[in-house]
C-alpha cells in the first residue's frame, strides 16, 4: 500500500495554523474545512512548519538557543536575539523582539537547525511504511531558503552514511527510509529571500556556501537520496506579478527554470498565475481579489489541485484549467492595458497591483505598478506564456 506524505514549509510571517484548518474546527462547518490551502487535502500525513518572521518560530529558535546558552555558555548562536529594539510599539515585538529581525532578513543557521527537528518525526513516519509518495513543498523564503536546505541536510546526512557504512560493515543493515519513496515532487510556490541582488543569497542557508546552487542540491538529491525513486519532478509556481521589489523572484530557482541540461530522470514544469506574490496560498489574498476570477477557477484553486496530484492522475485536467486560467489573466491584462469600460473588474486588479493595498505602512519599490507596466508593454508581449513571469520587476 503506498502512503501519501507532505512536509510544506510556510513563507515570512505566516504560521502553519495559516495553511490548515485544525479538523476541530471544522467538523461543524464544512465551509471552514477548504479555506485553507492544505485544507481537504488527499495526503495521509501532512508536516507543515511554520515560517520565520512568527511567534512560534522564534520562540523555538530563542528556547533553542537557551537550552543550547545553558550547556555551553560560549556556543549561543543567535546572540543578536534581544538586542534589536524595533521602532514601532507593539506587545508581540516587545515581548519577541527579534521576531520582526526574523521578518526582514528571514532565515539564520538556528532557523534551519530548529525546523530541521522535523527529520526526526518524518523518518520515524516512514520507517512504519512500505511505500510512499513524497511531496516536499513551500512559499515564498519557505520555498527559496526552506525546502533547499532541507534537501541540501537530507544530502549531507546521506554522505556521512556512506561514509560510516563504509568504515563499519555492520553499522547500518536496514533499508534507508528514503529508498522507500517512489514518486517525489517538490513544489516551490514563489520562491523569494527578499531583498536580493542577482542570485547572491540573503541569508547564510544553513550554512551552505553563499554561491550555492540549487540545480546541483537537486541533483545530488536525485543521484544519491532519491535514487530509487521512479519519478522525481519539480513543480514551480510562480506569481505572475507583485509590486513589491524585495518579492522579487529567488535567483537561483531562476537559473533551475532556466538550465537546459537537467538530467532525463528529472522533470520540470512551471505554472504561472496570480498578480499578487500570496494570491495562491491564501483564498482571499488582495481586496475582491477572487472577483476578477470566474467559476472559482483562481490560481489558489489551482494550486490545491497541484497539491492534491500526487501521482500525477490528474495533469491532463490540471493542464486544462491552468490553460484556461492563464489566457483569462491575459485577457485581464489586455484589458486593464486598453483602459476596458468593465470599471470594476479593472479596478479591483489595478489597485491589488500598486502599493495602496498592502497593509504594511514600510511597502517600498523601485516598481511600477501593473497597470504602468502595461502602459510600456507591446500587445505581442502580452501573448507570450510566461509573461511577467521572472522580469515582473522593472527598476527605475
Amino acid at each position: 500500500m503506498t502512503t501519501s506524505v507532505l512536509v510544506w514549509f510556510c513563507g515570512t510571517g505566516t504560521p502553519a495554523q495559516h495553511m490548515v484548518t485544525k479538523k476541530s474546527e471544522y467538523e461543524h462547518d464544512q465551509d471552514a474545512s477548504n479555506r485553507l490551502l492544505l485544507d481537504t487535502i488527499k495526503f495521509d500525513k501532512i508536516f507543515v512548519l511554520d515560517g520565520v518572521g512568527t511567534i512560534e518560530t522564534t520562540g523555538n529558535v530563542i528556547n533553542y538557543n537557551k537550552y543550547n546558552a545553558s550547556e555551553n555558555p560560549n556556543s549561543n548562536i543567535i546572540s543578536k536575539v534581544g538586542n534589536y529594539v524595533y521602532n514601532t510599539v507593539k506587545e508581540a515585538i516587545q515581548k519577541y523582539p527579534s521576531k520582526q529581525m526574523d521578518t526582514l532578513f528571514g532565515y539564520s543557521e538556528d532557523h534551519h537547525v530548529v525546523n530541521l527537528d522535523i527529520l526526526f518525526d518524518l523518518v520515524e513516519y516512514l520507517s512504519d511504511n512500505d511505500e510512499i509518495n513524497l511531496t516536499i513543498g513551500g512559499h515564498s523564503r519557505g520555498a527559496a531558503l526552506g525546502m533547499v536546505v532541507f534537501l541540501a541536510a537530507l544530502n549531507d546526512i546521506y554522505e556521512r552514511q556512506k561514509q560510516n557504512d563504509s568504515e563499519n560493515e555492520n553499522y547500518r543493515q536496514e533499508k534507508p527510509v528514503w529508498e522507500k519513496v517512489k514518486h517525489l515532487r517538490l513544489i516551490p510556490t514563489d520562491p523569494v529571500q527578499g531583498n536580493q541582488k542577482g542570485r547572491e543569497s540573503t541569508s547564510d542557508a544553513g550554512g551552505l556556501d553563499p554561491n550555492y546552487s540549487v540545480i546541483d542540491i537537486i541533483e545530488k538529491a536525485r543521484k544519491s537520496v532519491f535514487i530509487s525513486a521512479e519519478t522525481f519532478e519539480v513543480i514551480i509556481f510562480s506569481a505572475r506579478f507583485d509590486f513589491r521589489n524585495p518579492f522579487k523572484f529567488d535567483g537561483k530557482w531562476k537559473e533551475f527554470i532556466d538550465c537546459r541540461t537537467l538530467p532525463s530522470n528529472i522533470s520540470k514544469t512551471i505554472f504561472v498565475a496570480g498578480f499578487r506574490h500570496s494570491a495562491m496560498v491564501y483564498r482571499d489574498e488582495g481586496v475582491d481579489l477572487r472577483s476578477i476570477y470566474t467559476n472559482d477557477l483562481t490560481p489558489f484553486s489551482l494550486l490545491k489541485e497541484i497539491i492534491n496530484d500526487t501521482e500525477g492522475k490528474d495533469r491532463e485536467q490540471i493542464n486544462r484549467r491552468y490553460s484556461d486560467l492563464h489566457s483569462h489573466e491575459l485577457d485581464l491584462a489586455k484589458r486593464l492595458k486598453n483602459f476596458d469600460t468593465e470599471k470594476k473588474i479593472m479596478e479591483i486588479l489595478d489597485y491589488n497591483t500598486k502599493k495602496d493595498s498592502y497593509s504594511a505602512g514600510f511597502v517600498y519599490s523601485s516598481s511600477y505598478p501593473l497597470k504602468d507596466q502595461l502602459a510600456h508593454s507591446s500587445e505581442s508581449s502580452l501573448n507570450d506564456k510566461d509573461f511577467l513571469l521572472l522580469d515582473r520587476y522593472f527598476s527605475r
